[in-house]
């Protein structure tokens, strides 16, 4: 009988769901040992493998693993290598550096693409988030449409496709969020920031 421990909560593989690629297992079990909830039943797991597992063992860790691999989330999209909106942990933009978990810290010194439309807030919906907030809106529907739409035209001077690319980096710049490399026009211009770093530097 099998002592490995498989993951709580988490159904045995019967069929293949996706295709999957070289590296594919390899990703999945350095992601899930950064998460601290499940890392205890993965290292269970594979001690149990490599020291008193058996043929069966082998089947019901490979299970495992490719169940955690469909747990988690699509890799990002990546363009010359560099992350483009990629799905971030939670509370990753602010949060003191000396506190960030190892799901952030896997993310030091990997810059990244953040792209930001400066769509037009209609009225009702900044309406709806101001009393979120409990503060009460001050403009009338026109100066609030006048407002806006007076800011959607700079940003259209500033970044004509309408897109605003910024790069980001946590690299300890600012000590509670990553640090803004650059805001540019163009995904050419970002990627370039990405790969050689702020103007700064």
């Amino acid at each position: 009988m099998s002592k490995v421990t498989r993951l709580p909560g988490k159904p045995k593989t019967t069929e293949v769901r996706r295709q999957y690629q070289k590296g594919d297992l390899i990703r999945a079990l350095a992601e899930g040992l950064l998460n601290q909830e499940i890392v205890g039943d993965i290292e269970q797991a594979l001690h149990d493998l490599l020291f008193i597992g058996g043929e069966e063992d082998v089947l019901v860790v490979k299970a495992m693993l490719i169940d955690l691999l469909h747990a988690l989330p699509e890799p990002p999209e990546l363009i010359e290598g560099i992350a483009i909106n990629p799905d971030l942990p939670e509370g990753f933009d602010q949060c003191d550096n000396a506190d960030r978990p190892p799901s952030h810290m896997a993310w030091w010194g990997k810059p990244y693409i953040v792209t930001e439309r400066g769509l037009i807030e209609y009225y009702d919906e900044a309406v709806r988030r101001l009393s979120g907030l409990n503060i009460e809106m001050t403009y009338t529907r026109q100066e609030w449409d006048d407002r806006q739409a007076e800011s959607r035209k700079g940003w259209l001077q500033a970044y004509p496709d309408g897109v605003r690319y910024d790069v980001r980096c946590l690299d300890g710049g600012a000590w509670d969020r990553p640090t803004g490399w650059g805001m540019v026009g163009t995904l050419e211009e970002a990627i370039h920031i990405a790969k050689n770093g702020p103007s700064w530097n």
